[in-house]
């Protein structure tokens, strides 16, 4: 039953999953810091697997993967120019965390 209902989902999310990656990677493309900041960056769409599933479900004690909100999800790879980012306001700080980049 988890096999069939996770291979319906990824029939009926990899059109809306792809057409998504497309638009998250133009844009990622026309921002003019990234461009700057960045060497390149990828994209990928993904759907949890079966195995994934199963432990994260039985962890939770679900029945149904519907109590599940990560089981699409985009992984973004970037490879940065520099190993000291610019911030978003264009200084290059002496240490900066993730929090740092949070809107």
């Amino acid at each position: 039953a988890l096999s069939a209902a996770l291979a319906d989902l990824t029939e009926r999310a990899r059109p809306a999953l792809e057409e998504a990656e497309g638009q998250i990677e133009a844009a990622l493309a026309s921002d003019p810091l990234l461009q700057r900041q960045t060497k390149w960056i990828r994209v990928h769409a993904r759907i949890k697997d079966l195995v994934s599933v199963a432990r994260k479900m039985e962890r939770k004690g679900l029945e149904s993967v519907d109590g599940l909100d990560d089981l699409l999800a985009f992984r973004l790879v970037v490879m940065p120019t520099e190993t000291r980012p610019l911030s978003p306001d264009g200084h290059r700080p002496e240490r900066m965390s993730a929090r740092d980049w949070e809107a």
